[in-house]
């Protein structure tokens, strides 16, 4: 029995349209997406959940779906905009569930929970992270996670309760100064 795809949704998200053309430029070629993946040198797999976007594309799939199709940097700049997208799905399904949820409970040892974040420490985790990002855009991601918290001050919250390592307290992140850290937890 044959495999059904899955539906695409190219309207949700620019990873989404990514996805989409893959598989549109794959079937225009008449390519399974097992020699595709031979072709590209990605798995079968790991190409099929980028497909139906519960994959990030990887920076150099991109450069390979333009060589493979021969579309003329098409993937290279779908992919400059799929990488700026402020949530990737697998955190998009995560805060579609806590803007529904009555309780939250949450452990933490490497970093304050982006849930109760200040903006100062946002920011210098979005500096530290190893990725270039301008000022501009660590802003936007700063205010994307800064959006989250107002679940937090609706007239019905959900009961949150966080457990935190010491050693994140006590980490330094950024310049080390410690006027980023939440101060009342």
């Amino acid at each position: 029995m044959a495999r059904r795809s899955r539906e695409l949704t190219p309207d949700r998200s620019a990873r989404h349209l990514f996805g989409s053309e893959i598989r549109r430029h794959r079937e225009l070629a008449g390519m399974s997406l097992e020699r595709l993946a031979e072709v590209v040198r990605y798995s079968r797999s790991h190409l099929s959940r980028i497909e139906v976007a519960e994959h990030m594309p990887p920076p150099d799939l991109a450069g390979r779906l333009d060589a493979a199709f021969g579309t003329d940097g098409h993937f290279e700049r779908l992919y400059s905009l799929a990488r700026h997208e402020d949530h990737p799905d697998q955190y998009r399904r995560r805060m579609k569930l806590e803007t529904r949820a009555r309780v939250i409970r949450e452990y933490s040892g490497c970093f304050v929970p982006g849930l109760v974040q200040t903006e100062d420490y946002a920011r210098a985790i979005f500096r530290s992270g190893g990725r270039k990002l301008t000022v501009s855009r660590i802003e936007e991601l700063v205010a994307a996670r800064m959006g989250r918290q107002a679940m937090l001050r609706a007239d019905s919250p959900p009961d949150l309760s966080i457990i935190i390592d010491e050693a994140v307290l006590r980490r330094p992140i950024g310049s080390g100064d410690r006027e980023h850290l939440p101060t009342d937890l």
